[in-house]
């Protein structure tokens, strides 16, 4: 669960622990490698949905099986649920999640904070020592809905962006600039809102930005081949040879 709303609400504490320190698309990127844990057990509670879409689930499995049924309710409910999952140890939980990621998220948010327009994005840049790759109209953009996730691709000033849920490509001239775990990401050239890949329209004005996997703070299904290799089959594109040579 991310608890920031409920700790707000509550006054109960959030440990600085994320699973991991970025986004992703599938609930195994997101499970500490779990799935690898002979045994394991998943147990993951949802809830989501207003009036007729209203839906309380509990779910116990193995993991694959139990995210793939969380995501179909929240297909269900309208496209949101709320899921608190996955008992572990605290030991496993500093070995393979992201320690520190959420104070990460925080500088990275008060960087955006402390200026406006570009100013704020080249900001953004020099807190994860990344950089504005482009900036221009989209140019091309497609996109399907499918099982839950967002998948297709952006074009900005001859720059091709891949997404799945999150970008996972980005290309100029057919040359690789980035690949999934590193950060790309859009946002308006003006106000620089940060547009996530289901809101971009044609004629927007984005700056892309890209930042090495390398200045993140990630768990460690960021570098499971296995869970990786999943990102080719949905965007078309390699990434393993580029991730681990």
């Amino acid at each position: 669960m991310n608890g920031w709303f409920q700790a707000a609400v509550t006054g109960l504490p959030v440990i600085d622990l994320p699973c991991n320190g970025r986004a992703h698309p599938t609930g195994s990127m997101g499970a500490m490698n779990l799935h690898q844990m002979e045994g394991y057990i998943s147990h993951q509670a949802a809830v989501g949905g207003k009036d007729e879409l209203y839906h309380e689930v509990c779910v116990s499995g193995s993991l694959p099986q139990a995210a793939g049924l969380v995501r179909k309710v929240s297909v269900e409910t309208g496209g949101l649920v709320v899921v608190a999952r996955n008992p572990i140890s605290v030991a496993y939980a500093r070995q393979n999640g992201a320690p520190g990621a959420i104070m990460q998220a925080i500088e990275v948010g008060q960087a955006l904070l402390s200026a406006k327009g570009e100013a704020a994005i080249e900001a953004v840049c020099r807190k994860l020592s990344g950089r504005i790759v482009t900036a221009g109209d989209v140019e091309e953009c497609e996109l399907t809905t499918a099982g839950g996730f967002d998948v297709g691709r952006v074009v900005i000033s001859g720059h091709e962006l891949t997404f799945w849920n999150e970008y996972m490509t980005l290309e100029h001239n057919g040359e690789r600039l980035g690949t999934f775990p590193d950060l790309i990401m859009t946002l308006d050239a003006k106000t620089a809102k940060p547009i996530v890949s289901a809101e971009i329209e044609k004629g927007q004005p984005l700056s892309v930005i890209h930042v090495p996997q390398e200045n993140l703070i990630l768990g460690a299904t960021m570098r499971n081949k296995e869970l990786l290799a999943a990102v080719e089959g949905a965007v078309g594109k390699q990434i393993l040879t580029y991730l681990f040579g």
